[in-house]
């Protein structure tokens, strides 16, 4: 019993430490750009801290001629940190508590502060990287590495912005941008350049952003040494810019459909019928792989990302791709959440209706990045009323000087990455489960089926799956009293009753892209993304970086 019980405790402690984990709950980063190419770049850390380790640091490695100066550290209290100078790793913790200093190394510097206090912490650090900016033939620009590869803990979140000190603005008619080395997005809004990640770090993880500038806005004090389509060719290689309706290769499920495509561009003049049967051929070999056979599935794949999800049902469609559906459950998930409510007010005509009421939504940080877009149009739409009428959503949608925030929305929406169905075939086929098991609802209520945590998630995923009215009238007959009892539940239940918010909003986002795809490519209707309109990262690519390496974090 007594040895038992020993084994029982060892198990309990190593649970503990597991939970006593520090961690890096987000990263936030703010580059104000000089007129000489300097940048002041001010960065702050939501962070857990527990026992482990003594310091923070931030390795700032190949930095081609840039130096690092000013450093500046602050906590969540405000405290200023003493800045020291040069900095003893070997100091303890307490010696280095309320402190911060530069590790001079042979390719760089490692910026660091000390822990100090076990808990929640923020710290903010500042420090100017001079040179940063460099004159290119033609231009102006840079490659750098913000966020180092291998920081431990990995960030869960990063959120980059970047301005001109001078409030000159940052847009596509000024400034070429990229991203690599994350997955997540970058696009120019509010005369600034925003960065963000999609999901958790993880080793090989990293943040590199490169712009390019015309030589007018600034007067950087150090020349790049040659053009910057060189920088730039050495940054696109291996990265996926120009490849955005390309299948990932060297993926098992693309043998078929390679040979397909070869049977097509081979035999186009003598086997024109090869080509009009290309298409159904390829839909039915993802059918045969992908929906064929499978059972119900009851849990949310993709650990709940609705792009993801469409984009897996945009491949196993025979046709063109839909992001209605995808908006459509977007809006639903909001009510979920809390961020939208449904409530009856009087329309511009003074009949009271349902209508859709914006809510403060304190988590908006935590929500995925598309969900955040959408929530955002909503609420500048509907205005100091916080009611949203589907003329004022249609208003907004056409208004030119709402092109930016709609822009950064467009390229989230339709710029969700390929998803490689071999590599992800479980998922799939859950999420083929999933379709399945809600298509086949009115059978639950011969299987006992009881009011689940799960059924707000399975109104998200029914709209998804364009069967929303019929999944949510088959949870009325089996449950009437879960919609009156779950008020949230409710309100998403009668928000299917006011169908023009999706309307206007689907048919707003299509002319939207319409004009968007205009105006950037009169002659094509291919994304601005590899000429450097933003959009989403490039997770391969990004060489000849200046600034990062690898490390930092907790030590």
């Amino acid at each position: 019993m007594m040895k038992r019980l020993n084994i029982c405790g060892v198990a309990f402690l190593f649970v503990l430490s597991a939970f006593a984990q520090p961690s890096l709950n987000d990263l936030f980063i703010h580059v104000s750009l000089q007129p000489n190419g300097d940048a002041r770049i001010t960065e702050t850390r939501k962070m857990t801290i527990t026992s482990e380790g003594t310091e923070c640091y931030i390795v700032i490695g190949n930095l081609n001629g840039s130096t690092v100066s000013d450093l500046e550290v602050k906590d969540e209290t405000g405290k200023k940190y003493e800045n020291i100078g040069r900095w003893d790793i070997d100091r303890s913790r307490a010696g280095k508590a309320g402190r911060c200093g530069l590790v001079t190394k042979a390719n760089g510097y490692e910026v660091c502060w000390g822990l100090g206090d076990e808990g929640e912490r923020t710290y903010t650090t500042s420090y100017t990287v001079t040179n940063l900016l460099k004159a290119y033939e033609e231009s102006d620009g840079f490659n750098y590495m913000f966020v180092a590869r291998n920081v431990r803990p990995y960030p869960q979140h990063v959120m980059l912005t970047m301005s001109c000190a001078d409030g000159t603005e940052i847009n596509d008619s000024v400034a070429n941008i990229w991203a690599f080395g994350y997955k997540g997005s970058v696009w120019f809004e509010n005369g600034c350049i925003y960065a963000e990640s999609e999901e958790p770090f993880e080793s090989d993880y990293c943040m590199i952003i490169m712009a390019e500038f015309n030589d007018s806005i600034f007067q950087p004090t150090m020349s790049g040494g040659e053009p910057f389509e060189s920088l730039k060719q050495r940054a696109l290689e291996g990265s996926d810019y120009g490849m955005e309706f390309e299948e990932g290769s060297g993926s098992s499920e693309d043998w078929f459909e390679k040979i397909i495509g070869y049977l097509v561009g081979a035999g186009m003049i003598f086997f024109g019928l090869v080509g009009l049967l290309a298409a159904p051929i390829t839909y039915f070999v993802r059918w045969w792989k992908y929906k064929r056979g499978v059972d119900w599935y009851r849990e949310i794949p993709f650990d709940g990302n609705l792009s993801t999800a469409n984009d897996v049902l945009n491949k196993l469609r025979f046709g063109t791709a839909d992001y209605d559906k995808l908006l459509s459950a977007c809006v639903i998930k909001l009510v979920n959440l809390g961020a939208l409510g449904i409530e009856n007010h009087p329309n511009r005509e003074g009949k009271v209706v349902p209508a859709f009421v914006v809510k403060k939504w304190d988590k908006k940080g935590e929500a995925h990045i598309l969900l955040r877009k959408i929530y955002t149009i909503f609420e500048l739409a509907a205005g100091t009323d916080t009611v949203l009428e589907p003329w004022e959503l249609k208003a907004y949608m056409k208004d030119k000087h709402n092109q930016s925030t709609i822009d950064s929305f467009l390229n989230t929406l339709r710029g969700v990455r390929t998803v490689n169905l071999s590599s992800n075939k479980d998922e799939v086929r859950r999420l083929m489960g999933l379709k399945k098991y809600l298509s086949e609802f009115t059978l639950l209520s011969e299987r006992g089926v009881q009011e689940g945590k799960l059924w707000k998630d399975y109104m998200v995923y029914a709209a998804l799956f364009g069967n929303a009215s019929r999944v949510i009238k088959e949870m009325k007959k089996i449950n009437p009293e879960y919609f009156k009892m779950d008020d949230i539940a409710g309100q998403m239940a009668e928000g299917m009753s006011v169908p023009t918010i999706y309307t206007v909003f689907q048919r707003g986002t299509a002319d939207a892209y319409s004009a968007k795809m205009l105006r950037e490519h009169p002659s094509s209707s291919r994304s601005s993304r590899s000429w450097g309109g933003g959009g989403f990262s490039s997770f391969g690519g990004g060489g000849g970086f200046s600034g990062g390496g690898s490390g930092g974090g907790i030590r």
